[in-house]
């Protein structure tokens, strides 16, 4: 997404020391199923994920 952003001209803000160099998961499919559990918490909280992700990709966009 970063790569996205960058070639969008939208700034990136580099790093920062405390997140991991390297993600997690090691496949798309281990990042799929953090993703599903992501999703299948914040519904069992009542929140719904879909709205939270499209207004937080509005906030990148602006750069807020």
């Amino acid at each position: 997404m970063q790569d996205r952003a960058r070639r969008a001209g939208v700034p990136v803000p580099s790093e920062t020391p405390d997140s991991p160099a390297a993600p997690p998961w090691k496949s798309e499919e281990e990042l799929g199923e953090h993703l599903f559990d992501v999703v299948r918490l914040a519904r069992a909280g009542g929140m719904d994920a879909e709205a939270a992700l499209r207004a937080a990709v509005a906030r990148f966009t602006r750069g807020s």
